[in-house]
């Protein structure tokens, strides 16, 4: 490090000149690690010369200055290089003096200062000097040192950033390397020192960084939590076991049903009712980890699976099962002549017996924090039992008309009463909409000019008891 000296010889009559101070030299817009000379009356270096502020190098051992003397008229002088400070004081028995430095900070360095900064693949990365204040700063130096990185060796800049560019760094690599920071004071030919990093006179551990491979995550417990609710309008996701080191990205796999921020903000789109996949993606430079799991939006929309016909009165239990979801509960309705509920009821799966020969219909209302659907199946017992007739609605789902007939059970089925009977068709609200009669066995029930949802179809046969069906409109 290159130093400016400045050494003041003094006279007695030159002494007498600098009136009453104890201590006369150069007081103000001093420079770090250049030389001052201070000269004193006679007899005031009885106790030594001391300085608050001077370089290492300027004491001895008993914290007295190490380079003093005397002039050829008995006046003592002392020779001292001041710190990297903004003021110092130099004394001696018969007084102080006090003295302003032109003091440049230390620079700290960012990323990684203080600790490493981990480097994956090839590019670069840019550096930045950080200062309290860039008084007297007129540029500043790097030191890189080690393996895989360019430049090496020591830069200086006029700006406070500098960039390194790194090649193939990976974990089996071996590369390391070390940049350190210091400031310039041109104007003093000073520079804050950028060595040693560790040991004795370490510069400060937050102006240098270690480079070292980085390592893709690892998925380990990494996972979605899954809202207790269903997603009505919006929700925050959250993750467990989140890599360390890493950023977190979240991706729907259908954006039309439920969009998604970086920050896990997922919202329900379009009014969509069904499950979506969402994945969440822990990042850091040298790779990734994904984890996924299926959220419900809006209501859940389901079919209900199962058989559609069976015997009556054998004492089987018929399953009936709708989509599963933790976040939904599940209400089961028969609807015919005898079915009963055995087991499953407020789950997704039911089953059902039948005592008596007939056409069934089986409800499922599934409902979330969203709402509520209606899923239903037709199912038809048509042996076994006691004997009763059937009714055979069809299409169902209807769109535009219904066909309906009667089925005879098989103890009567020689019995013709069945081509004789009357319909009528309730909505969900008890209110009669259509009404029919037959005597040839069929009935066709105009259904285009009623609004959808759920009806049922009572048919009612001389000597026969009343049938119940469902009957489901869509257009």
């Amino acid at each position: 490090m290159k130093q400016l000296t400045f050494l003041l010889f003094l006279s007695c009559a030159s002494f007498a000149s600098y009136g009453q101070n104890a201590i006369e030299g150069p007081t103000s817009n001093l420079c770090p690690g250049a030389t001052y000379q201070y000269v004193s009356q006679p007899g005031c270096d009885d106790l030594g010369w001391g300085c608050s502020g001077c370089t290492a190098s300027s004491y001895l051992s008993n914290g007295l200055l190490a380079n003093t003397g005397q002039l050829s008229d008995g006046s003592p002088f002392a020779i001292v290089s001041f710190a990297d400070v903004s003021t110092a004081t130099i004394h001696n028995s018969c007084g102080s003096l006090n003295v302003t430095l032109k003091a440049i900070a230390q620079p700290s360095i960012s990323p990684g200062g203080g600790g490493a900064q981990r480097l994956c693949g090839s590019g670069s990365i840019t550096f930045t000097a950080n200062v309290t204040s860039t008084a007297n700063i007129t540029g500043y130096t790097w030191s890189v040192a080690g393996s895989g990185v360019s430049p090496i060796g020591v830069t200086t800049t006029t700006g406070p950033t500098f960039t390194v560019n790194y090649t193939n760094w990976n974990a089996t690599s071996g590369y390391s390397a070390t940049v350190a920071v210091g400031a310039i004071n041109s104007n003093c030919n000073y520079r804050t020192p950028i060595a040693p990093l560790t040991g004795a006179g370490a510069i400060s551990s937050f102006a240098w960084v270690t480079l070292l491979p980085g390592a893709a995550p690892v998925l380990g417990s990494f996972s979605i939590n899954n809202p207790t609710l269903a997603i009505c309008s919006s929700t925050t996701l959250t993750t467990s076991g989140q890599p360390s080191g890493t950023t977190l990205s979240w991706s729907s796999s259908n954006t039309s049903g439920l969009s998604i921020t970086s920050s896990g903000l997922a919202t329900r789109v379009n009014n969509y009712n069904g499950p979506v996949g969402v994945t969440a993606t822990a990042a850091n430079l040298c790779g990734s980890v994904s984890t996924s799991s299926s959220v419900q939006v809006g209501t859940l929309s389901s079919s209900i699976g199962g058989p559609t016909s069976g015997c009556a009165g054998n004492g089987d239990d018929y399953n009936f099962s709708a989509t599963s979801s933790s976040v939904a509960s599940y209400n089961w309705t028969v609807y015919g002549v005898s079915g009963t509920i055995d087991y499953g009821q407020g789950g997704p799966t039911a089953g059902i017996s039948f005592q008596s020969q007939g056409n069934y219909a089986i409800e499922c209302d599934i409902t979330d924090a969203c709402g509520t659907t209606q899923n239903f199946v037709n199912f038809n017992c048509d042996c076994g039992g006691f004997g009763s007739d059937a009714i055979v609605a069809t299409p169902n789902p209807a769109t535009d008309q219904i066909n309906v007939s009667v089925v005879p059970n098989t103890v009567n089925v020689s019995d013709n009463s069945t081509e004789e009977f009357s319909i009528t068709l309730i909505n969900s609200t008890g209110n009669i909409v259509k009404t029919a009669s037959t005597s040839n066995g069929h009935i066709k029930v105009n259904t285009s000019d009623l609004p959808l949802g759920t009806y049922y179809l009572n048919v009612i046969a001389p000597n026969r008891q009343k049938m119940t069906t469902r009957i489901l409109v869509q257009h």
